[in-house]
This record gives C-alpha cells, sequence and structure tokens, in this order.
C-alpha cells in the first residue's frame, strides 16, 4: 500500500514539477504554494492529517524543499555545462571566469571552475538562467565544483543541499 501510494505520490509531484512555473526568483507566494503542494504529496504517501507535522516525512523521502530543489536542478545544468554535455546555445552564453579578459593577478583568475554572473540593473534580470546559473554554481564548494562523474555530483550535491535544508549536521 505504502509503494503504491508512494509511487502516486512521485507521479503527481512530477507532474506538478513539470507543469508548474520554475526558475530562479520565483515570487515567494509562488515557492510557498508550490512547497505546500509537495507537503500535501507527502501528507497524502504517509496518510498524515492536516495538522499533523510533515518535516519528518520529507526527511525520510530525502525530497528537498522547492527552492532547494530548484538550486540542485541550476547546479545539474551547470554541471552538464561544464562538461559539454548540454545544447551548444547553452554552452556559448556561459562565460567561466579564466575566459574573461580582466587585468592578470587576480584571484578569480586562478579558479578555473566557476563562471561570470553578470552585472544587472534589476532584481527580475535574476531570474534568467544567465545569472541563477552561475550564481548557483558558484556558491557551491570548490571540492563539489570539480567532480567530474555526474552520479558522485548529484550524490554529493544532494547531500549539501539536504544538509542545508533541515539543518543536519
Amino acid at each position: 500500500m505504502l509503494c503504491e501510494c508512494y509511487q502516486r505520490g512521485q507521479l503527481l509531484c512530477i507532474k506538478w514539477w513539470f507543469g508548474s512555473p520554475s526558475g530562479s526568483g520565483v515570487l515567494s507566494r509562488i515557492l510557498a504554494v508550490g512547497q505546500l503542494d509537495y507537503e500535501n504529496f507527502a501528507r497524502m504517501i504517509f496518510n498524515l492529517g492536516r495538522h499533523e507535522h510533515v518535516m519528518p516525512c520529507l526527511i525520510q523521502l530525502h525530497w528537498l524543499p522547492v527552492g532547494f530543489r530548484i538550486t540542485y536542478k541550476f547546479c545539474i545544468l551547470m554541471h552538464n555545462i561544464r562538461a559539454g554535455k548540454c545544447p551548444c546555445y547553452l554552452l556559448d552564453i556561459m562565460q567561466p571566469t579564466i575566459a574573461r579578459v580582466t587585468r592578470s593577478g587576480l584571484r578569480s583568475q586562478s579558479d578555473t571552475t566557476s563562471y561570470v554572473t553578470p552585472r544587472l540593473r534589476t532584481k527580475f534580470g535574476e531570474r534568467a538562467f544567465l545569472f541563477s546559473g552561475p550564481a548557483a554554481w558558484n556558491s557551491l564548494p570548490a571540492d563539489l565544483r570539480t567532480v567530474s562523474e555526474i552520479t558522485d555530483f548529484k550524490n554529493k550535491l544532494k547531500a549539501l543541499l539536504f544538509k542545508a535544508a533541515f539543518d543536519i549536521q
């Protein structure tokens, strides 16, 4: 029964994820509604009441909160860009910091794993992948950015975001 409910919850969650607006800088109200949907899926899987605490269920299911899930997706996409396993139009718009023509001797010149985040005049521009992708990638620890295998990267990234989301040591 639990397995059947879990699969049904997974399908609903996938349907919600791909049918919803996503991206960095999404209005906080939309993120809050998305988080409520996420929690309702967990309630359905575990047959919890409306007023029961759902956070232990999210931890048991290993589901990241919506905001962290968006960061996870951006970082996976940036890893694929770094590995060259993405469409060429994404490779063309991302600029590594070492490719930028600046004064020599800067600390950013020695960092080969970070990307340039463009300067923007509005907060609205932070919703674009051109800004939010490199910002999410550059916020990762340097040792995580150097992982070359996608499966290792996904495991380490999810563990890092999971610890940050649920304050687990």
